[in-house]
């Protein structure tokens, strides 16, 4: 989760190949990798994250999604890319 918060992509990427179960890991809020690079504005976290099939919906203990953690932060293009991953 810290690389995801950091934006550490290498160190995210490396981690989701050793450990892909991190997919659906979530923190003590019920948080997953996905809404913390989204909620501080790690673009292109998001869009490899997306691209290994995290779910851009999955809520955490308020409900919120990982979009919803990006526009209360003003991550415009993290917003962006979470619409158009999910699904209609």
């Amino acid at each position: 989760m810290a690389a995801s918060k950091l934006g550490m992509m290498d160190k995210l990427l490396a981690a989701i190949e050793k450990q892909p179960s991190l997919a659906q890991s979530r923190d003590g809020e019920g948080r997953t990798c996905l809404h913390y690079a989204a909620g501080y504005g790690h673009e292109e976290c998001v869009e490899r994250l997306l691209e290994k099939k995290f779910d851009p919906v999955a809520q955490d203990h308020n409900g919120d999604t990982a979009l919803h953690l990006a526009a209360i932060h003003g991550c415009p293009m993290s917003a962006f890319n979470l619409t158009k991953a999910a699904p209609a």
